[in-house]
């Protein structure tokens, strides 16, 4: 029975990985992957209905066209139907950033909100001095006892 297991996980790795290369030479080179006649006439058919609705927008809408066939060139894909119509809809949709300008742009957030949190963690820890300094005031001017002065003193340093 593990032998079966092994199997069908080994296969469907296989599977995974002819998916993926046919992903990627989609994508990067513009070719499609079939198997049978029926499907190389599906795909001319898909192929035909993308160049037409292309040449629509190209038509209607040159600029943001225009701008998804560069987001393609920046990304290294090929310059397909597909890959622009793809690249169109997210011009249409404000995201016109590659993976590694959001991966920048996520790790420069974290910075700055790492500092940020330093920057009110260091507030913190100032006003908590300035605070235990006005205790020690107090207690210096016998306004209030030792006692009150350690009990309020730790108080502080709990909250903070």
């Amino acid at each position: 029975m593990n032998d079966f297991f092994q199997f069908i996980i080994a296969m469907i790795l296989i599977v995974l990985f002819f998916r993926a290369i046919a992903i990627y030479n989609r994508k990067f080179n513009g070719t499609t992957l079939v198997a049978h006649s029926y499907q190389r006439k599906e795909a001319e058919n898909i192929h035909k209905g993308e160049k037409s609705r292309l040449d629509r927008l190209k038509e209607e809408d040159p600029k943001n066209v225009h701008l998804a066939i560069e987001l393609c060139q920046k990304k290294g894909y090929a310059l397909t139907s597909d890959n622009i119509l793809v690249e169109y809809e997210k011009v249409l949709n404000g995201d016109t950033l590659t993976f590694f300008e959001k991966a920048g742009k996520a790790s420069a957030k974290v910075v700055s909100n790492t500092k940020k949190n330093i920057q009110e963690i260091s507030i913190d820890k100032s006003s908590l001095t300035a605070k235990i300094k006005e205790l020690e005031k107090l207690k210096n001017s016998n306004i209030i006892t030792e006692e009150e002065f350690e009990r309020k003193k730790q108080e502080l340093i709990d909250k903070f």
